[in-house]
């Protein structure tokens, strides 16, 4: 028995064909939109990577400005300070003889010498004539009252009686010094200064006593 097999019409191979370029054109645009997306992403994270690094450039730059305006006003500071001056004076010259015998006429100008009276209390009569000298070198200083009188005692003391006779007592301490430098010159002589008001409140004002031996 023969079997006929029909052979395809022209108008069945068109469409087989037709199908075939249809799906060749449909991956053809698929693959198209695929690559089409791929480089778009690739497109925007090059963007994002150019922007972080020009962000990243111009914040470091926007340090390094900065620092510099930080060390130019540092340097601008320094140099506007004003220096500090040190006296240039020495140390062990700052007292003179001649500043320390102003020192003494200053305060012996505020002090009026004619109201104070000086009370010079020796105890042996050997003291006398050294005494007497001390009386005598007081008035060449301006005191108009220095009297000599013998007490037994054993004492080295200026004594005052009245707060407003401290700065006198001083001055007298310092004449009496100056007394002994010139007199002997080679004799260590300490004399201290005390306040005697509580045991005498009555004392007059300006009245100071010299206990003193030689």
């Amino acid at each position: 028995m023969r079997v006929l097999v029909k052979a395809p019409t022209k108008s069945a191979e068109y469409i087989h064909k037709k199908h075939i370029i249809l799906t060749f054109i449909a991956a053809f645009l698929i693959g198209f939109g695929v690559a089409a997306v791929i480089i778009n992403l690739v497109n925007m994270n090059e963007k994002k990577y150019l922007s972080a690094e020009v962000f990243l450039k111009k914040t470091d730059e926007t340090m390094q400005e900065l620092q510099k305006i930080a060390t130019t006003l540092n340097t601008l500071t320094v140099k506007t300070e004003p220096p500090v001056e040190t006296p240039l004076t020495d140390s062990k010259s700052s007292i003179t003889p001649q500043s320390k015998k102003a020192a003494v006429q200053s305060m012996q100008s505020d002090i009026s010498l004619e109201r104070i009276k000086v009370y010079i209390h020796y105890p042996k009569e050997k003291d006398g004539k050294a005494a007497g000298g001390l009386s005598d070198f007081l008035k060449s200083k301006g005191y108009l009252f220095a009297n000599t009188e013998v007490v037994h005692h054993r004492s080295r003391e200026i004594r005052y009686f009245h707060d407003e006779d401290k700065e006198a007592a001083l001055l007298l301490q310092r004449h009496l010094n100056d007394f002994i430098a010139g007199s002997y010159s080679k004799r260590k002589f300490t004399i201290n200064i005390k306040n005697w008001g509580r045991y005498y409140p009555g004392a007059s004002k300006g009245s100071l006593e010299v206990w003193v031996f030689f």
